[in-house]
């Protein structure tokens, strides 16, 4: 118990306490000190970085999303059609665009960035196919967020390499080997080693992707295998 002097004591311990933490409590909730200032500008940088993060890998997505479908639009409509566009003024016979090798005979990969182009609507930098894979460079993306005591740019790069589905390459070649039997005048079932159709003087392919491959093509809301189709004449 304590007596009567260490009473006294313990009163002024008190009274130094209050004296002392008072001005604290009221400096630490006070937001015009400096110290407080820096926790709110710091607290809201980080927001705001968060913020610009977000809005960046969501554009990001969206421009990927674009990319993707409009490879899934350019493989079908490539693939459909011979290796040109649906709107092509080549023979059709049963549905099958007829290659000729002459007015009707496609540059596969020239053809498929076309029809990409055409799709996705906007300029694309250093685009080219290589390896059945589409490189391209969009536009960088720039995100400005400013703040009392600070500023955020943050610049996004935007490139991408998506594979087209279609082995261009293969097709390619099927195509300048058909020719070549042709050429010679040799049989296709003999010359080729590859599967076909033969009715009314004319053999009708269809190359399915081994990669199995599927397209979500958004218009009519379908899934798909990509094939890549068409005839020659083999009279």
């Amino acid at each position: 118990m304590l007596d009567k002097k260490g009473n006294i004591l313990l009163l002024m311990y008190a009274v130094l306490l209050l004296i002392v933490f008072n001005p604290l409590y009221a400096l630490s909730t006070n937001s015009d000190n400096r110290v407080n200032t820096f926790k709110l500008s710091f607290g809201q940088l980080q927001d705001d970085i968060g913020e610009v993060y977000f809005d960046a890998e969501a554009d990001l997505l969206k421009s990927g999303q674009q990319v993707t479908y409009s490879i899934y639009r350019a493989t079908n409509e490539l693939g459909e059609n011979g290796g040109f566009s649906k709107d092509n003024l080549c023979e059709k016979k049963d549905g099958f665009v007829v290659i000729d090798f002459k007015d009707c005979n496609p540059d596969l990969e020239a053809n498929y960035i076309e029809l990409f182009k055409k799709y996705f609507g906007k300029e694309v930098k250093n685009l080219e196919l290589k390896d059945n894979y589409l490189f391209g460079e969009l536009d960088e993306g720039e995100y400005v967020k400013r703040g009392e005591k600070f500023e955020i740019n943050y610049i996004l790069s935007n490139k991408f390499k998506q594979g087209v589905l279609l082995d261009l390459k293969l097709l390619s070649e099927l195509k300048s080997r058909i020719n070549n039997c042709i050429e010679r005048k040799q049989d296709l079932n003999d010359c080729l080693g590859v599967e076909f159709i033969e009715k009314d003087g004319y053999a009708f392919f269809t190359i399915e992707n081994d990669k199995n491959g599927l397209m979500i093509l958004e218009d009519e809301v379908i899934i798909k295998k990509p094939v890549f189709k068409f005839a020659v004449k083999n009279d």
